[in-house]
């Protein structure tokens, strides 16, 4: 693991993968609650000529984060400028998932597009909670009120109220949780996870509207979406891809809110072919 010390002196780890040299830098963002370890075995298979970093966002993973850390998707934001600085000050191919689009499209507000080389957006919404002039949130209807709860039942027992919002069964969802190796694994993780700062990073998520920032993309984007995600309609593909100059969307039709690993042969292929299509761009300057 590598580390990055942040401008508010909280501890970032992240796993690199590759040489530096004359590499492009991929950097992938994982989703709320997940981590770094999540997209390693996509960056083993990086073309040749890439790089990864595979980052554990603040307060993910195993460092424990003092009590007033700031947990915000705006600090969030902060602490990608910052590592790109420090790995890859000419610039990077982001892929965010789920949360790690919102910090992306957060980062993008903030700091624009000049250090983005070309981005990778998972299954998400650039808005989470729904109201009477937006649908394209969560589940399609997890308003204010509806967040207001599961933020209660999140206080009251993180774990399986986590466990709830994967597997759509909160709130008199209808989904079904499966008693298998799996779930177990992931209650035990959530478990060794400090709650109440996930609880905040979760509530600065969905205080966030995005909207605005795709608009601000000026750089090659491709946009993959489950056709079967537990979170979002398909209308959230074409809503982003409409928002997003010359963007490209591929659809799975059979994967859910992880399209990479519902579809891993399939998704290491497309994400390859799109880091190729990027590879004049994307050669530092010996290389030109």
């Amino acid at each position: 693991m590598a580390n990055l010390t942040t401008s508010d002196g909280t501890n970032i780890e992240y796993l690199i993968h590759g040489e530096s040299g004359n590499a492009a830098t991929v950097i992938f963002l994982h989703g709320w609650c997940s981590n770094g370890f999540e997209w390693l075995p996509y960056a083993r298979e990086l073309p040749s000529a890439f790089r990864s970093l595979c980052w554990n966002a603040r307060g993910h993973g195993l460092i424990k984060v003092s009590d007033d850390c700031d947990m915000s998707l705006s600090r969030m934001a902060d602490d990608l400028q910052e590592l790109i600085l420090k790995e890859a000050p000419e610039g990077a191919i982001i892929l965010g998932h789920s949360m790690g689009a919102l910090t992306l499209w957060r980062y993008i507000e903030r700091y624009g597009c000049n250090r983005l080389q070309g981005l990778c957006i998972l299954d998400q919404t650039p808005k989470l909670v729904t109201d009477d002039d937006w649908s394209l949130g969560v589940y399609g209807n997890f308003d204010q009120e509806r967040n207001e709860r599961f933020c209660q039942h999140l206080t009251d027992d993180f774990t399986e109220t986590v466990v709830g919002l994967i597997y759509a069964t909160f709130d008199g969802g209808s989904g079904t949780i499966p008693d298998n190796s799996y779930v177990k694994r992931l209650r035990e993780y959530l478990s060794s996870l400090r709650g109440e700062k996930l609880l905040q990073c979760w509530q600065s998520l969905t205080e966030a509207d995005l909207r605005g920032a795709l608009a601000k993309i000026q750089v090659p984007t491709m946009l993959i979406y489950g056709d079967r995600s537990q979170f979002y309609s398909p209308e959230v593909a074409r809503w982003v891809h409409t928002h997003i100059d010359a963007s490209q969307l591929i659809r799975y039709s059979e994967a859910d809110h992880s399209p990479h690993a519902g579809a891993k042969t399939r998704f290491v292929a497309d994400f390859n072919g799109f880091l190729e299509s990027l590879s004049l761009e994307v050669r530092s300057p010996q290389q030109r």
